[in-house]
């Protein structure tokens, strides 16, 4: 087993912050009671709700569609198990495998763990009103886990997360009706991917061929070239590429012109 370090203490600590919290909170909104009225009402009558026995209004005729049944169900499961003591400790372990989720995806996003605690304890604060017992209170990890796929897709190449986003899609469609932000957040990464295709795709000077042109070109005069020499231009190549990023010292003109002439004591036809 290894030792504990500073980052096992960062790690500690934001999810730490993430359950003591709504623990420790009273419960600021009164949703979770129409939420406990609605949950014990289906239990004692076997049968999800098809009207609202609980308000004074003039009812609408028609049934009405709970789509947070399953949310109200599991609220009262915990109430009979241990009143709202129970209801507000669950709520604060749903709260904190949230923002350990959110963490994650940061830390995949940026690489830098205590930058990324940083911002959770940022997203922490921004959200803390809204971190009571209610049904949406549920929906808070399936989109952390969406957006954690989508990191890990986007930045690691890692799409077995993704496997598991049409059961969590399924499960969030019975807890709360927030369901479609997750569909937006893959709108989002698939938009964006497509927008960076296509400026990658028009990011070339004028008069150059297409990038199918360009790349049949350039297969057809490597073939020209022996292995170890391929190798030494691309390291040639990645080296002034590098220069041209980071150097304060000479102008672009000169690196590319070192460049050039690096290639140019040949005898045939290159690139």
């Amino acid at each position: 087993m290894g030792k504990l370090s500073i980052r096992h203490v960062w790690v500690a600590l934001t999810v730490a912050a993430g359950f003591i919290g709504p623990a420790s909170s009273p419960i600021g909104l009164p949703d979770v009671y129409w939420t406990l009225l609605v949950g014990h009402w289906m239990v004692n009558h076997g049968m999800l709700l098809e009207f609202d026995p609980f308000t004074s209004a003039p009812h609408v005729s028609g049934p009405i569609l709970n789509v947070q049944w399953l949310a109200d169900l599991v609220f009262a499961g915990l109430d009979a198990l241990g009143g709202l003591n129970m209801v507000i400790t669950a709520t604060a372990l749903v709260v904190a495998s949230t923002y350990t989720l959110l963490l994650a995806a940061a830390v995949t996003a940026s690489g830098h763990l205590r930058l990324s605690c940083v911002v959770v304890w940022i997203a922490y604060v921004l959200g803390s009103s809204n971190l009571s017992p209610r049904p949406q209170t549920l929906a808070y990890p399936l989109f952390a886990l969406f957006l954690l796929a989508v990191m890990r897709a986007e930045w690691r190449k890692d799409n077995r997360l993704l496997w598991l986003l049409p059961p969590a899609t399924a499960l969030w469609a019975n807890l709360h009706g927030s369901f479609f932000t997750g569909f937006v957040l893959l709108g989002c990464a698939a938009g964006g991917r497509i927008i960076a295709t296509r400026n990658l795709r028009a990011a070339r000077p004028y008069g150059v061929p297409g990038w199918e042109q360009t790349a049949a070109q350039w297969a057809q005069w490597a073939s020209l070239w022996s292995a170890p020499e391929l190798s030494r231009a691309l390291r040639r190549a990645l080296d002034a590429d590098r220069r041209l990023k980071s150097t304060t010292v000479t102008d672009e003109r000169g690196i590319v012109e070192q460049l050039v002439l690096s290639w140019a004591v040949r005898a045939r036809e290159a690139a």
